[in-house]
């Protein structure tokens, strides 16, 4: 038999799972959700029907994404965040490219002037 007296063992110790936190909605991020929902649905409807194509690479795609040119965390409150003016239809890789490159939403934010419509953008930054 093996004598173990002279080793050092360590005490068995008990590791406490701590619950994994509930997400939980508010209603009015909810009710906000449900209308960017249907928001998106309708544009995109409406331009699937009519066979658009994305507006940047100009390509005829199978889907469309939506963009925000003005990021709706930049606005968050404001009545327009999700209006046409500030929506782009874009296929995926373009979606993508817009985020990586946020500079690339300049030229949209010229051609609509979207300081008419959102205050916080300078006009003089974008002559």
């Amino acid at each position: 038999m093996i004598d173990y007296s002279h080793m050092r063992f360590c005490k068995p110790v008990t590791i406490k799972k701590t619950p994994k936190p509930i997400n939980k909605i508010s209603e009015k991020n909810k009710e906000e959700m449900l209308k960017l929902k249907k928001i998106k649905k309708s544009i995109l409807s409406e331009a699937n029907s009519l066979h658009t194509n994305c507006e940047y690479c100009k390509k005829n795609c199978q889907s469309l994404e939506l963009h925000h040119i003005i990021y709706r965390s930049e606005c968050m409150n404001h009545p327009e965040k999700h209006s046409k003016i500030n929506s782009l239809l874009l296929c995926r890789t373009c979606h993508k490219l817009m985020h990586d490159h946020k500079d690339l939403r300049n030229k949209y934010i010229k051609e609509r002037k979207l300081w008419e419509t959102f205050d916080f953008i300078k006009k003089e930054n974008y002559e």
